[in-house]
């Protein structure tokens, strides 16, 4: 459905070297645990939101780690249900 917005977004990354010391091809990051259900939001589910605001339109600068911490510090604690 979005395959040339997506598909931009990886050629831009192609073309810029990795700032991480990561050696993964693939990296998952996810809205919930195994045992723990995603919580909606307005538009996008509530880890959606808060990962394109911290992203800020590619105005993000830093690691993989860095980018995971700054969402988890803008989520509610965690609550398994």
């Amino acid at each position: 459905m979005h395959k040339g917005f997506y598909d931009g977004i990886l050629k831009q990354q192609a073309q810029k070297r990795s700032r991480d010391a990561t050696k993964a091809s693939v990296l998952l990051i996810s809205g919930c645990m195994d045992n723990q259900t995603s919580s909606d939001g307005a538009f996008n589910g509530l880890f959606t939101g808060t990962l394109l605001r911290v992203w800020n339109g590619g105005k993000f600068r830093g690691s993989y780690m860095k980018f995971w911490k700054q969402i988890s510090q803008r989520m509610p604690p965690k609550k398994t249900q």
